[in-house]
């Protein structure tokens, strides 16, 4: 997540279970099964180029569903609209809007699935919805924390912030397409929200680790993890991965996808567990003390029991509660902190 304009997320999440049984009539016919990377509603129009950040190119109604199979009972549609690659240059992607029961939404979030893959069909506008492939069912149990926000009352923007061509690890392009994603759907009306002046929040969890395999670029995430666990990628090498990530080439493209260059001006919430075995915590703390020494309003839980996957449950409730708080235009917390815990504190 180590570009630009993402440093601004929440750093919080969840591994999810949906449990829906059936979408109103309402959600529409549209998208009931999910549609190919090669469907025309991702090609934009001739001219979009010169359209604004954040304009809406094309949308429509879908159907989502945990899993691929149980059909989830909220109102979403899809949205393409323009946003900005990592070169600088004009790029349309999609975002999944959720539109909350109950009257108008308190605010909007941006949820960030950790997509972990290069190909198309495995972006959340394809593995979200009613028919997604199975491949992707630890993205797909992603819902839950959704299904939370938007329980709470909010309009959430899920981005395809990858981008049409799924460039995975690519720096700056998330963050534009991120908040590119928010305009659109803070300007799109049957999402009721009163446009720039929406209470809006960034939430997201892990991202996992870069393959450079051709393999990889064809699978999702759990293909890739199965695939190539517990590979020495020394062997793959004419010099050590020691020496590889030490090259000046390599280096500088790391460089810039370091978190921690640049401090939110927006409070930031950050959680991770102590003995995360995928995402070491030094790095985090690294991260963290960087903030720290810019930032207004710097809150960072470390938790001392469980690992990478459990922490994303068991730290999603404060996190969302911290969000709601903020949302609700609750003070945010002045200064930087650091809590050591068994369980998550009590939001503030």
């Amino acid at each position: 997540m180590g570009r630009n304009a993402a440093p601004a997320l929440a750093l919080a999440g969840v591994l999810m279970l949906a449990v829906a049984v059936c979408a109103p009539a309402s959600a529409g016919s549209t998208g009931s099964i999910a549609p190919s990377p090669t469907d025309p509603f991702y090609q934009p129009p001739s001219g979009y180029a010169s359209t604004a950040p954040g304009t809406i190119l094309r949308s429509r109604p879908v159907l989502l569903a945990a899993f691929g199979v149980l059909p989830e009972p909220v109102r979403a549609w899809q949205l393409l609209y323009r946003s900005t690659d990592w070169q600088g240059d004009p790029m349309a992607t999609v975002t999944t809007v959720l539109l909350p029961t109950g009257g108008t939404p308190k605010g909007l979030l941006s949820y960030q699935i950790a997509e972990d893959a290069s190909a198309a069909r495995c972006a959340p506008s394809h593995a979200l919805l009613l028919g997604g492939d199975l491949g992707e069912v630890v993205n797909q149990a992603e819902l839950v924390a959704i299904d939370a926000a938007v329980a709470q009352g909010f309009a959430v923007s899920v981005p395809d912030y990858e981008g049409p061509d799924s460039e995975w690890g690519a720096a700056r392009q998330p963050g534009y397409a991120i908040l590119d994603g928010l305009r659109a759907a803070q300007r799109f009306a049957p999402l009721g929200l009163p446009g720039p002046a929406t209470p809006t929040g960034l939430w997201g969890y892990s991202g996992g680790s870069l393959a450079l395999l051709a393999t990889a670029g064809s699978q999702c995430e759990v293909a890739n993890l199965a695939g190539h666990a517990l590979i020495n990628m020394s062997d793959y090498l004419t010099v050590s991965f020691n020496d590889f990530l030490a090259l000046p080439a390599v280096t500088a493209a790391f460089d810039q996808l370091d978190l921690g260059g640049t401090t939110p001006t927006a409070p930031i919430y950050v959680y991770h567990a102590v003995h995360d075995e995928l995402v070491p915590i030094a790095g985090a703390d690294a991260t963290v003390r960087d903030y720290c020494a810019h930032g207004d309003s710097v809150s960072y839980v470390r938790h001392e029991v469980g690992e990478h996957a459990s922490v994303m449950l068991t730290g999603m409730p404060a996190a969302l509660d911290w969000l709601t708080n903020r949302l609700a235009g609750g003070p945010a917390p002045v200064g930087c902190t650091t809590t050591t815990a068994i369980a998550a504190p009590a939001p503030k």
